[in-house]
């Protein structure tokens, strides 16, 4: 058969129009496949669940899946069509299966009911897949349909067993003591705060004493009130305070908890005063006062001890430190002068200690020392008895005020 030339212009025009063809196609093939990793990078599924965790079978996990989609930088990109979200544990719900953006967020949900087997394992663990597509118009291409760019993404969540859990709250009676050998009583209530039911028996251990509670298994949101007594000591008074602290368990739950008791401390000392001798008739006769502190309060007193007493030449006490109940001397001394001649001379003093760095001082205590005029000898002056004497004195100036006084 002989082909004019007029037809093979026409096949071979044929020819290349159909590879022009193939070729653009093809291009659009490799233009695809490139928008698609463009794509699933902007196609995300996010996963929650509320609560994270559960107890025992029956309880309901809330899962919500936050999909997002962004095709704004996707050429010439139709909206997002046939959204779809999956589950392996339970049936998803989703608002809607398609956008009229380029870029949105799709929020859907599910619940799941706990089972025997997940409170066995101590875990649920889901896995959900989001999918949907959108199409990239072929242009240039006739024979060529718009190209359908599928995507996907995929997200995983764990809800685990809640851990069991109890809180302990300790008290104690009365709230302050006064001295040794009083009996504090104590309560310990420990509730179960956990959804499972803890084993028994519940014990509480106290650092300084012991604890009595009831057998049993406690039961969610139920408590019970273990007991014990304490007898305060002398160390507990000098430290002013009874601070014990307590841990209570129960299977593998344990919390703790302390309490104070506080010293209602009262410092006080009572001074009394004694001298010798207590009659004088003359300048410069030595006299010694003996002062006896007693502490009367319920706490120690710690020294430097010392008297208050603004008449003393002199005066020595002990350091301390002076128990509840204990005495201490302190000793004093004091030298008659001019001025006590021919009076009465009272005199009184407060001792002083501390307490917590705080003075403590005593209610004044006070003494008298009597003047005895000196006895005159049958012909002797009064100078010759006691020269130091008043008598003696006014002998020899007669018109001096305190003579005649």
């Amino acid at each position: 058969m002989h082909i004019t030339r007029g037809w093979r212009i026409l096949i071979v025009a044929g020819a290349v129009l159909w590879v022009m063809t193939v070729g653009v196609c093809g291009s659009r093939d490799q233009a695809g496949a490139s928008g698609l990793a463009q794509a699933s990078s902007v196609f995300t599924l996010t996963k929650t669940a509320d609560p994270a965790t559960f107890s025992q079978a029956g309880d309901q996990i809330t899962y919500t899946y936050v999909v997002s989609v962004d095709l704004t930088n996707q050429s010439a990109s139709y909206p997002l069509y046939n959204l779809s979200v999956t589950d392996n544990k339970a049936t998803v719900k989703c608002p809607r299966t398609s956008t009229m953006q380029n870029k949105d967020t799709f929020t859907c949900t599910s619940s799941y009911t706990v089972t025997e087997a997940d409170v066995a394992a101590g875990q649920v663990k889901n896995n959900a897949e989001a999918s949907g597509y959108y199409k990239t118009p072929n242009t240039g291409c006739c024979s060529c349909g718009d190209k359908t760019i599928p995507l996907s993404a995929s997200a995983s969540f764990t809800a685990t067993l809640a851990p069991p859990a109890i809180a302990l709250t300790k008290t104690g009676s009365p709230a302050t003591f006064t001295a040794a050998d009083q009996q504090i009583s104590y309560e310990y209530q420990v509730r179960n705060t956990g959804s499972v039911t803890l084993p028994g028996p519940v014990q509480v251990q106290d650092d300084l004493t012991q604890v009595t509670c009831p057998g049993g298994d406690l039961a969610p949101g139920a408590s019970l009130t273990c007991t014990a007594t304490y007898t305060t000591t002398a160390g507990d008074v000098a430290a002013g305070a009874v601070t014990n602290h307590a841990t209570a368990t129960a299977g593998e739950a344990s919390d703790s908890d302390s309490f104070t008791v506080t010293l209602n401390a009262a410092p006080a000392l009572e001074l009394t005063k004694g001298a010798d001798p207590t009659t004088f008739s003359k300048t410069g006769t030595l006299i010694r006062f003996t002062f006896n502190v007693t502490n009367t309060g319920n706490v120690p007193v710690e020294g430097p001890f010392d008297i208050q007493d603004p008449m003393l030449d002199q005066q020595e006490c002990p350091e301390g430190p002076l128990e509840p109940g204990a005495t201490l001397t302190c000793l004093g001394y004091y030298s008659t002068v001019f001025g006590d001649l021919n009076n009465t001379v009272t005199n009184c003093a407060r001792a002083r200690g501390y307490y917590l760095g705080g003075p403590v001082r005593s209610p004044e205590a006070c003494t008298s020392l009597y003047y005895q005029p000196p006895r005159n000898r049958e012909g002797s002056s009064a100078c010759d008895i006691d020269p130091e004497s008043l008598d003696c004195f006014c002998s020899k100036n007669p018109d001096d005020p305190s003579c005649y006084e």
